[in-house]
């Protein structure tokens, strides 16, 4: 007998936040993950510094968190699939929301929602993001 999603689902989101945990957590006491499943799967690690929050680069080629969130999407069945994940661990326990396309917003790309999604789990602390490279932009 096939193994239920859910607990699929479960076992991944209890490694991906051990995963985290053991990454970050020398430095923090919570840490926030936001996975986007629109397109691929894409994902932001935001890290409490105490009177900061910090954006975390993350290479995805080698990233134990990246292969059980791909694992996620494709343990949902499609009458069940949501479009975003937060995942929050604090104080060795993790917490999760699952959105739903209904429950996106127009804007939900948009830097002003995502930092208004940070806010709602760390406070209206400052983002510091790392500093691009002088030629990223160029073409």
């Amino acid at each position: 007998m096939m193994e239920d999603w859910r607990n699929v689902v479960a076992d991944c989101l209890h490694d991906i936040s051990q995963c985290l945990a053991t990454k970050y957590n020398k430095e923090s006491g919570s840490i926030l993950l936001i996975c986007d499943f629109e397109v691929g799967i894409g994902y932001d690690v935001f890290v409490d510094k105490g009177e900061f929050v910090e954006y975390q680069n993350s290479d995805r080629r080698d990233d134990l968190a990246h292969d059980l969130l791909f694992d996620i999407k494709y343990a949902v069945p499609m009458t069940h699939q949501f479009e975003q994940l937060e995942l929050f661990v604090r104080d060795g326990k993790f917490s999760t929301k699952l959105v739903f396309l209904e429950d996106i917003g127009s804007d939900r790309r948009s830097a002003a929602a995502r930092d208004a999604m940070v806010f709602s789990y760390f406070g209206e602390k400052p983002i510091v993001y790392p500093e691009m490279p002088e030629d990223h932009w160029t073409l």
